[in-house]
């Protein structure tokens, strides 16, 4: 998932409109040491039996839902 699809789920859940500003100062990093690509793999964790629960998108979702609702 891309920052802005996360941006995006946020926001969707805090009923807000923003408009994202983009800052490419860093040759495509927004700060000092950020990552431009990251791809994590979850292979050995279900060979050994694991299943996420939730998609990504999802566990987003319920996580936006929960923050808002306990005003973390």
């Amino acid at each position: 998932m891309s920052v802005k699809e996360i941006a995006d789920i946020i926001s969707h859940e805090a009923g807000l409109d923003p408009e994202y500003m983009y800052i490419n100062k860093m040759n495509g990093r927004g700060w000092a040491g950020d990552v431009r690509k990251m791809l994590l793999s979850i292979k050995r964790a279900r060979k050994l039996g694991w299943k996420p629960m939730y998609s990504s998108r999802k566990a987003i979702e319920l996580a936006a839902k929960d923050s808002l609702q306990n005003n973390y």
